[in-house]
């Protein structure tokens, strides 16, 4: 009887050579583990890009969900608008409404208690006793304000007269005070009558002095001059000068007007008589003439 051999027996093969079985066994099962990787890093593949696709999905819709937020609030936000414009206009009616009514309504009111009772003699009466003093006090201060203001028109009314009067025996301080009154004086009623007699008189002054030229046959003005104690005006080397001082400073009133005369005649000029702002006027256009 053969005795089985062991490893431990020299005999023993230590190799023992693999079926063709045993060799396509261990291929296919290769083959299997390689298949299962790429199967297993495919499906990773494909959940990775599953993962990024979705997740982009949702960052998209999450950014068209907030984008639809704000359109609804805003399209919230402009029909509450439009509600508050819409009940304003019809509180805005209504309280109109509510006014109008509430005035016809007041009206009737007042005009029934005006045709029911007595009330037009109470409300004259306290008209009267609320009014009436008030309207007599306005009365009494204007009636003084006017009395004032006419006492001292009167006062300068009556100082023009005086003026007036020294102008016409000859006085040049009259026409010295009524030009400052035609020019500054704070009433218009003032200032024109001021005016209205410096033109009377400086018209009678003129009629006087042209009767005498009649009555001498005088050709010329200045061929008068001896009759004003002017003589010094036929010498003047310089006329036109000569009758602007005479005008400017001579005391004698009836000198002045004759100056006036004959500045009119030297210049051509229609200077009104006494009008001593026009002469001024004239001379800062004819300075040369003037001697200035």
């Amino acid at each position: 009887m053969n005795t089985p051999q062991t490893k431990s027996d020299p005999t023993f093969p230590t190799h023992i050579p693999m079926t063709e079985a045993e060799i396509h066994y261990k291929e296919l099962q290769s083959y299997f583990k390689w298949l299962v990787t790429m199967t297993l890093a495919a499906l990773g593949i494909i959940i990775s890009v599953g993962l990024f696709i979705f997740y982009k999905d949702m960052s998209q819709a999450r950014s068209d969900l907030k984008s639809q937020v704000e359109r609804i609030k805003l399209d919230v936000k402009d029909e509450v608008q439009r509600a508050r414009e819409s009940a304003n206009s019809e509180i805005s009616k209504i309280r109109g409404d509510a006014a109008s009514i509430a005035r016809v309504e007041a009206q009737k009111g007042v005009d029934e208690a005006f045709k029911g009772t007595n009330i037009v003699t109470m409300v004259e009466t306290a008209a009267k006793r609320q009014v009436g003093p008030v309207i007599e006090r306005q009365v009494r201060n204007e009636v003084d304000r006017v009395i004032q203001s006419i006492q001292a028109d009167i006062a300068l009314l009556s100082q023009i007269a005086d003026y007036a009067m020294q102008m016409r025996i000859g006085l040049r301080s009259g026409l010295t005070h009524l030009l400052q009154f035609q020019r500054t004086a704070p009433n218009e009623i003032v200032r024109m009558r001021a005016k209205s007699l410096i033109e009377i008189i400086g018209t009678d002054y003129e009629t006087a002095i042209k009767d005498t030229l009649r009555e001498f046959n005088f050709q010329s003005v200045l061929q008068a001059s001896p009759i004003y104690s002017l003589d010094k005006l036929r010498n003047a080397p310089n006329l036109v000068p000569a009758l602007l001082e005479v005008i400017e400073s001579d005391k004698n009133l009836k000198h002045v007007a004759f100056a006036f005369l004959a500045l009119r005649e030297a210049t051509g000029f229609p200077f009104q008589m006494f009008d001593i702002d026009g002469v001024n006027r004239w001379c800062d256009e004819h300075k040369r003439e003037c001697g200035k």
